[in-house]
C-alpha cells in the first residue's frame, strides 16, 4: 500500500511540473487541539501560505492568511462529526478576494494491522465578496507507522491521500477538481506532533486546468 501510494504521489508530482500552468506554495500551519470531555473537543489553527514559483520565476510573496476553529463531537473511537468557522485574508496582500467559510465535517477513522484508515466528507459555505459557493468534498487516507506496528511516541509515520471536490454556485459553472498529499509526521511527546510534506492539486480540469504544489510544514499542539 505504502508503495503504491508513493507510486501516485510521485507520478503527480511529475505531472504538475511538466504542466505549463504550475505553481507552488508554501503553506506553514500551527494548531492547537483541547479535549473538554469525552464527547468534544475543539480545534484552532492559524495557517499562512506564500507563492514560491510562479510565472516560470522562483519568489517568495505572501498571499494570504487564514484562521478557523472547529468543534469536534465524538461520538465514538471511530465517528466524529463537526462544525467550523474558517476566515481568510487576502485583501492586506492585495492577491484576491477575502473569505468566511462554514464548514460540516464527518469523520471515520479505522485501524487494521498497521494501517490507519480515514474518510472524511465535508459540506463547505464559502462566502467571498462577490460569490457565494457551496463545495462538497471528500477524502480518503491511509496511514502507517514507519517503524513498528503503532503509532507510539517518539516514532514517524506515513500518510497519503486522495481528495475530489465539486464547487457549485447559481453565478459560476461547477468546478471539479483533485488533490493528493503525502506526508511524513513525527509524534515528538503526547502534546506536539510535527509534520511536513508535498500536495499536489489539479484545480478545475473540467474547465480550464491548472496546477499547484504545495510545500507543507505543520505543528500540531494538545492541550
Amino acid at each position: 500500500m505504502k508503495k503504491f501510494l508513493l507510486i501516485i504521489f510521485t507520478m503527480c508530482f511529475c505531472l504538475a511540473f511538466s504542466q505549463k500552468r504550475t505553481t507552488v506554495l508554501g503553506e506553514t500551519t500551527l494548531g492547537v487541539t483541547s479535549k473538554f470531555s469525552e464527547k468534544y473537543s475543539a480545534d484552532f489553527a492559524f495557517r499562512s501560505r506564500y507563492f514560491l514559483y510562479q510565472y516560470h520565476t522562483w519568489d517568495y510573496n505572501q498571499q494570504q492568511i487564514d484562521f478557523y476553529h472547529f468543534s469536534n463531537f465524538h461520538l465514538n473511537d471511530k465517528h466524529i462529526v463537526s462544525l467550523g468557522i474558517y476566515y481568510r485574508n487576502r485583501d492586506f496582500f492585495d492577491t484576491g478576494s477575502g473569505e468566511i467559510r462554514i464548514t460540516e465535517k464527518y469523520n471515520f477513522v479505522n485501524q487494521r494491522s498497521r494501517l490507519r484508515y480515514r474518510h472524511k466528507l465535508r459540506l463547505e459555505q464559502r462566502f467571498l465578496k462577490t460569490l457565494t459557493i457551496y463545495r462538497e468534498r471528500y477524502l480518503f487516507e491511509v496511514g502507517l507507522p514507519l517503524k513498528g506496528n503503532t503509532f507510539d511516541v517518539g516514532e514517524s509515520y506515513f500518510t497519503s491521500s486522495l481528495e475530489g471536490l465539486l464547487s457549485l454556485s447559481p453565478h459560476i459553472k461547477s468546478i471539479v477538481s483533485m488533490r493528493t498529499n503525502a506526508k511524513i509526521a513525527w509524534k515528538i511527546t503526547k502534546k506536539l506532533k510535527l509534520q511536513t510534506g508535498l500536495e499536489y492539486r489539479l484545480e478545475a480540469f473540467n474547465r480550464k486546468a491548472y496546477n499547484v504544489l504545495f510545500l507543507l510544514t505543520s505543528a500540531f499542539i494538545k492541550l
